[in-house]
């Protein structure tokens, strides 16, 4: 019998989602951002230090792309 994600005899935990905060520390301020991710499917991507800045952030075949339309940038910090 499968569970609620399809796993045959599973009890449920493999579709459960898990959220993972990104973060960063850099000298100089941010003005876009990519990169991929390994070992999980991404759903999704938001908030902090770019939603902060307005940009827009997109995800994709494991990659995040962050950047702004205005110009904006995330200021050097962490």
């Amino acid at each position: 019998m499968a569970d609620d994600c399809g796993v045959c005899n599973g009890d449920g935990t493999s579709c459960e989602e898990t959220t993972v905060d990104v973060t960063y520390d850099s000298d100089t301020d941010i003005a876009g951002f990519q990169f991929s991710v390994d070992g999980a499917t991404l759903v999704g991507a938001s908030g902090g230090a770019a939603s902060d800045a307005g940009f827009t952030v997109s995800t994709g075949g494991g990659l995040v792309l962050g950047f702004s339309f205005t110009g904006a940038v995330i200021s050097a910090g962490s």
